[in-house]
C-alpha cells in the first residue's frame, strides 16, 4: 500500500512540478526538501576505536490546499532512511508518515480568532522551552494537537491541547495517554513572549506502569518568558521558566536561565561575538530523601541547538551550568562560519570517577565549528566539526570525542 501511495504521488504530483512550476494553482501549492546527511561519529571517548561513518536520507513533500477564503488544508509526508542497501532485493531501514496534516480556518464567526485541528510543529520564542527542532532525520517535532490562535493586530496569543501517549503503548489505550496544554502571548511586536505549559501524566496511578506505583499524578507546571531585543549593534536574548508541581511523588521546584548578548561589527566579513550562559537547576541526594525535586524537565526544547552538537546532554537531573563563547563572520560572501564553545559543568556535586575521595562539578568543554553556503539556488551545504574534551573526574583517561557531519539539502 505504502509503495503504491508513492508510485501514485510521483505519476501525478512530480510531472506537475516540472511542468506547472510552483505555484501548481491559485489553490494549490507544494513545497519540499531532500536532504542527504554523512555523520562520522567517534563520541565514545576511545582513540583507538576508530570513527563509525553513517549515512541518512530525508525526504519531506508539503502540500498546500486553501478551497476558500476561510480554511486552508495543509500536509507534509515523509520518509526518513538510512543510507545502504540491505540485500539484493530489500530496501534501507525507512519510515514513511505524515510528519504534518491540519486544517486551519482564517477566522472563526467573524472574529480573528483562528482554529487549528491535527499534527503541527509548535515552536515559542527561539525554542529554548518549546521548540521543533530539524536536526534529526525525522525531522521536527510535531504535535497531535488543538490549536486557538488570535490573529488580529497588537496583542497575539494561542492555545493549543495536545494528547499524545509513549511509544510502547497503543494510542487508544486512554487511560495511558499523557496530555500537554500550551499557551504563549506576543507583546511588543514579539519583544516579549510570556508562555505557560503543563504536563500531565496519570500512568503513575496504572499498577502495572513500569516506573513504579506513585500516589500522585505527575504533574509539571511551567510558567515562562522570552525576551528579544536589539539595540543598535547589540543584541539581547533570554529566557526564563520555572515549574512546579509533582514528579514521582516528589515536590517539584525548579527553574532555568538562558540569556546570550551578541556585538556585530561593522566590518566587511560581518563578525559577531557573544557570551552566554545557560543555567538549569538539579537535584541532589539529599532532597530525593526529604521527597523534593529540584530538576526542571523541558522535553520539548530544542536541545541540539543550546546543549551542544554532540547531543551528549538532555534534562540532565544534577542540574548544569554551561558557559558559552560565540563567533559568526562571513569569510566569503556566502560562505557563513559559526564557532560555538561551551563549558559543561554540573550544578549539584558529583563524585569524582578519578578520587572517590573528592567531589567536582566540571565536566568538560565542547567546540562546535559550523559552516553553510549555497551550492547553486535551492541546494545548500551544512557541515560541522565538533570535539569535546572531558574533565578527568568526568571520564577517566578519556581521549576526545569527535564528531563530523556533512549535510546536502535541496529546498523548493
Amino acid at each position: 500500500m505504502k509503495r503504491a501511495f508513492l508510485l501514485l504521488f510521483a505519476l501525478v504530483v512530480l510531472p506537475g512540478i516540472l511542468l506547472a512550476e510552483i505555484p501548481l494553482t491559485d489553490q494549490v501549492s507544494i513545497d519540499g526538501t531532500i536532504r542527504y546527511r554523512s555523520e562520522i561519529d567517534g563520541k565514545d571517548f576511545n582513540a583507538d576505536t576508530g570513527m563509525n561513518e553513517f549515512g541518512t536520507l530525508r525526504t519531506q513533500i508539503g502540500i498546500r490546499i486553501v478551497p476558500n477564503d476561510m480554511l486552508f488544508l495543509y500536509a507534509k509526508f515523509k520518509e526518513a532512511r538510512s543510507w545502504g542497501n540491505q540485500g539484493v532485493n530489500k530496501a534501507a531501514t525507512t519510515n514513511f508518515y505524515a510528519e504534518q496534516a491540519y486544517l486551519e480556518t482564517n477566522g472563526l464567526a467573524g472574529s480573528d480568532l483562528h482554529l487549528r485541528v491535527g499534527r503541527y510543529p509548535l515552536a515559542f520564542g527561539r525554542s529554548r522551552i518549546i521548540g521543533s527542532a530539524n536536526f534529526n532525520v525525522y525531522g521536527p517535532r510535531t504535535y497531535d494537537a488543538i490549536g486557538i490562535l488570535s490573529g488580529g493586530e497588537g496583542l497575539k496569543w494561542e492555545f493549543h491541547y495536545s494528547k499524545s501517549s509513549p511509544n510502547t503503548d497503543p494510542g487508544e489505550n486512554g487511560d495511558r495517554d499523557l496530555h500537554l496544554f500550551l499557551s504563549r502571548v506576543q507583546l511588543m511586536d514579539g519583544m516579549l513572549e510570556p508562555l505557560f505549559w503543563v504536563y500531565y501524566d496519570p500512568r503513575v496511578l496504572d499498577p502495572g506502569y513500569v516506573g513504579g506505583t506513585y500516589e500522585k499524578a505527575d504533574l509539571w507546571l511551567t510558567p515562562g518568558v522570552y525576551f528579544n531585543k536589539k539595540f543598535g549593534a547589540i543584541a539581547l536574548k533570554a529566557d526564563l521558566a520555572g515549574q512546579f508541581g509533582t514528579y514521582h511523588d516528589r515536590d517539584l521546584s525548579g527553574y532555568l536561565l538562558a540569556a546570550d548578548a551578541f556585538y556585530s561589527i561593522d566590518h566587511s566579513i560581518r563578525p559577531t561575538i557573544g557570551v552566554g550562559l545557560d543555567y538549569t537547576t538539579g537535584t541532589s541526594a539529599d532532597d530525593i530523601a526529604e521527597k523534593k525535586d529540584h530538576t526542571i524537565r523541558i522535553p520539548y526544547m530544542s536541545r541540539h541547538t543550546y546543549r551542544g552538537f554532540m547531543d551528549f546532554f538532555k534534562d540532565v537531573d544534577e542540574g548544569m551550568m554551561s558557559l558559552l563563547l560565540h563567533f559568526e563572520c562571513y569569510p566569503m560572501a556566502k560562505l557563513r562560519m559559526n564557532v560555538d564553545v561551551h563549558n559543561f559543568a554540573y550544578v549539584v556535586e558529583q563524585t569524582s570517577v578519578k578520587d572517590a575521595t573528592k567531589d567536582y562539578t566540571q565536566m568538560g568543554q565542547e567546540v562546535d565549528i559550523r559552516f553553510r553556503f549555497p551550492v547553486v539556488d535551492g541546494l545548500g551545504i551544512d557541515a560541522a566539526h565538533c570535539i569535546f574534551m572531558p574533565s578527568e573526574d568526568y571520564k577517566l583517561d578519556a581521549d576526545m570525542a569527535h564528531y563530523t557531519y556533512i549535510a546536502l539539502t535541496a529546498k523548493f
